[in-house]
C-alpha cells in the first residue's frame, strides 16, 4: 500500500509539472490579482479639481484708426519680464496676421487683451498686464508684467486643527500664484474621502499681490468597507467577500492607510477549498509628487480526488510593491504624471506539505510609467504606458522553465491602458459611453503569471473565469453604454467586449480570441452599492467551455 501512494503521489505531481501554464496555481494567481487590481482602484480613487478661469473677450484688430502706428512688434517689460516672456506670442501673431494694419487705441487694447489672457489661461490669474507711456513710433508696443504673488497662506478660524498644508500646497509666500497650484493643492488636500478643502484669494497689501485663505474639515477618519461577489473560482471557493478598514489623514499629512482582509465564504465543489488574502497600504502627497507602498498575500487550497485517496494543492504568494509619481506637467485641460516603481513576487506551490521545488517562484524588479489625462468637452480620455523589468535583486531565483525557453524570472513587458468616457443624449436621454483597450507586449519570455489573460468580468464578459485564455501578450477593448434611469440613482447598462491573445504560448488555440457581451443593473441605495448582470459568449474556440448565459452580482457598504 505504501509504494502505492508513493507511485500515486508521484504520477500525481508529474501532471502537475506538465500541464499547460497559466493553469492551476498561475491562472488562480491571475484571478487573485485581477480582483486585487479592481480593489485598489476602487479604494484610492483620488479627486479631480478643475478651477475655472474667465478670459476677457476677444476680438480682432479694427482698421481706419486715427491716430494710429505702424507697430511690428509687442515685447514683455517689468520683473519677471523673461519669465513671462511666451505672454507676447499670441499679440504678436495678431500683428504678424496683419501687417499692412496702422494700430490705434482699440487695436493697441485688442493686443492687451490677448497678451492678458495669455498669462490667464496658463493660471496666473493675479498677475496684470499694463502698457505704460510710452514712444509708439518705434514701432514696439511694450507691455509691463506686474507679477501676482502669494503675500501669506492662513487658515480659516473654522479649519480642523488636523490640517496640514506643508506638503499639501505648493505655493507659499512670495510664489507666483497659479491655479494650477492650487488645484494640486487641494487634490492634495481632499484626497481622502473624508475630508474638504476650499481655497479663497483674497487681496493682499501690496500692489499684485494676495492672500490664500484655506478652510479645511474632516468627519471621522476611520472608514469601513464590506463588499460581497462570486468572482471566485468553483475550485477555491465562488463567494468571495472582504472587509477593508481605512484610516484617513492618520499622521496629519493628508495621507492614506487601508488594511484589507479577504475570505471566500463557500459555493464551490465539494471536498476542501478556499482562498485567504490580506493587503495593507501607505501613501503620502508631497507637493507634485506621491509616495506609496503596498503589501499583499493570498493562500488559496483545494482538495483533488484520487484513486484511491485525496490531496491537497495549495498555493501561497506575497506581493510588495513601493513606488513615487510625480507630476510632470499640468495645464486646465491635461496632466502628465511619471511614475517608477520596486517590486517583489514570492509564491509557492504544495502538495499536501510537501513544496513543489520546480513551481516556487522569487522574482524582484522595477517598472517606470507615464499616465495622460485629457479633457476633452465633457468628457476625458486617460492613458498610461508602463515598461517592466525583472531583477537579480532581492534573492531572486531563476525560473525552472528558462532551461527551456518557456519563462523567464527578469522579464520585459511593455503594457498599456487607455480610458475614454463622454456623456452622451440618445431620443433626449441622457446616456454615459466608456471605452477600455488594454494591451501587453513581451520582450522576453514569460512565466505564466506574467501572462495576459482573458475571460472574465474584469476582462472579457460573458465568461464566468473558470476558463480562460492567456499567452505572453494580447489585447482587449471593453465598451459600455449606461442608461441613468430617471433619479433612482440606478442604471442600466450594455457591454460589447472583445479580446486576443497572442504568442508563443498560444500557437496552438484553435482560436486565439473571445468575445463576450453583458447586460447589467447597477446602482447606489443608502450606504449599499449593486451590481447585477447577466452575460453571454458571442464567440470562443472550439472546445472552449463556456456556459451559455453568466450571472453574477457584486454588492459593497461603506460605513
Amino acid at each position: 500500500m505504501e509504494r502505492s501512494h508513493l507511485f500515486i503521489f508521484s504520477f500525481f505531481l508529474l501532471v502537475l509539472l506538465q500541464l499547460p501554464v497559466a493553469t492551476l496555481a498561475d491562472s488562480e494567481f491571475l484571478r487573485l490579482e485581477e480582483r486585487e487590481r479592481e480593489r485598489r482602484r476602487s479604494l484610492e480613487e483620488t479627486p479631480d479639481v478643475r478651477l475655472e478661469t474667465q478670459t476677457l473677450p476677444e476680438s480682432g484688430l479694427p482698421s481706419n484708426e486715427t491716430p494710429c502706428f505702424a507697430l511690428h512688434r509687442v515685447s514683455i517689460t517689468g520683473k519677471n519680464a523673461d519669465y513671462f516672456s511666451w505672454a507676447a506670442r499670441p499679440a504678436q501673431q495678431l500683428l504678424d496676421d496683419h501687417p499692412e494694419l496702422c494700430i490705434g487705441a482699440s487695436g493697441i487694447n485688442e493686443l492687451l487683451r490677448r497678451t492678458q489672457n495669455s498669462v490667464i489661461s496658463r493660471g496666473y490669474t493675479t498677475t496684470r498686464m499694463v502698457i505704460a507711456p510710452q514712444d509708439l513710433n518705434k514701432g514696439v508696443l511694450e507691455i509691463t508684467v506686474i507679477p501676482g504673488r502669494v503675500e501669506q497662506v492662513r487658515v480659516t478660524d473654522t479649519t480642523s486643527p488636523r490640517v496640514t498644508l506643508a506638503n499639501a500646497l505648493p505655493l507659499g509666500s512670495g510664489d507666483l500664484l497659479n491655479l494650477r497650484a492650487m488645484e494640486q493643492g487641494l487634490e492634495n488636500l481632499q484626497r481622502v474621502p473624508t475630508a474638504n478643502a476650499n481655497i479663497t484669494i483674497t487681496p493682499g497689501e501690496q500692489t499684485g499681490g494676495s492672500d490664500l485663505v484655506v478652510d479645511w474639515q474632516q468627519r471621522f477618519p476611520l472608514r469601513v468597507h464590506l463588499s460581497l461577489d462570486d468572482s471566485g473560482s468553483r475550485s477555491t471557493g465562488k463567494y468571495q467577500g472582504n472587509a477593508t478598514l481605512s484610516w484617513d489623514n492618520p499622521l496629519t499629512l493628508n495621507d492614506l492607510f487601508y488594511v484589507s482582509k479577504g475570505k471566500d465564504l463557500g459555493g464551490g465543489e465539494k471536498g476542501k477549498r478556499g482562498t485567504e488574502n490580506q493587503s495593507v497600504h501607505y501613501s503620502i502627497p508631497w507637493h507634485y509628487w506621491l509616495f506609496s507602498i503596498n503589501a499583499s498575500e493570498s493562500e488559496y487550497y483545494q482538495e483533488i480526488f484520487g484513486a484511491y485517496e485525496s490531496y491537497i494543492y495549495s498555493g501561497e504568494s506575497q506581493n510588495i510593491n513601493a513606488g513615487v509619481s510625480r507630476l510632470i506637467y499640468r495645464d486646465s485641460l491635461s496632466r502628465l504624471t511619471f511614475s517608477l516603481d520596486g517590486w517583489i513576487r514570492r509564491s509557492r506551490n504544495f502538495i499536501n506539505d510537501t513544496e513543489i521545488t520546480l513551481q516556487k517562484r522569487n522574482m524582484a524588479g522595477w517598472e517606470a510609467g507615464t499616465a495622460y489625462r485629457r479633457f476633452v468637452g465633457q468628457g476625458s480620455v486617460d492613458w498610461n504606458l508602463k515598461y517592466k523589468k525583472g531583477t537579480g535583486a532581492f534573492g531572486a531565483l531563476k525560473a525552472p522553465e528558462e532551461d527551456y525557453r518557456a519563462g523567464s524570472s527578469r522579464p520585459e513587458i511593455i503594457s498599456s491602458n487607455l480610458n475614454y468616457q463622454t456623456p452622451l443624449r440618445f431620443l433626449n436621454r441622457p446616456m454615459h459611453y466608456s471605452l477600455s483597450i488594454r494591451n501587453q507586449w513581451n520582450r522576453t519570455h514569460l512565466v505564466g503569471q506574467d501572462f495576459f489573460s482573458i475571460g472574465g468580468r474584469y476582462t472579457v464578459r460573458g465568461f464566468d473565469g473558470e476558463r480562460s485564455l492567456a499567452s505572453e501578450r494580447g489585447w482587449l477593448t471593453r465598451n459600455d453604454l449606461t442608461l441613468p434611469l430617471g433619479q433612482t440613482r440606478q442604471s442600466l447598462y450594455i457591454g460589447l467586449d472583445y479580446g486576443r491573445v497572442n504568442g508563443p504560448s498560444a500557437t496552438e488555440l484553435t482560436s486565439k480570441h473571445l468575445t463576450g457581451a453583458a447586460f447589467g443593473l447597477k446602482g447606489q441605495q443608502r450606504f449599499l452599492n449593486y451590481d447585477f448582470f447577466s452575460g453571454t459568449p458571442l464567440s470562443k474556440p472550439s472546445g472552449f467551455e463556456a456556459s451559455d448565459v453568466v450571472f453574477g452580482f457584486n454588492l459593497s457598504a461603506s460605513f
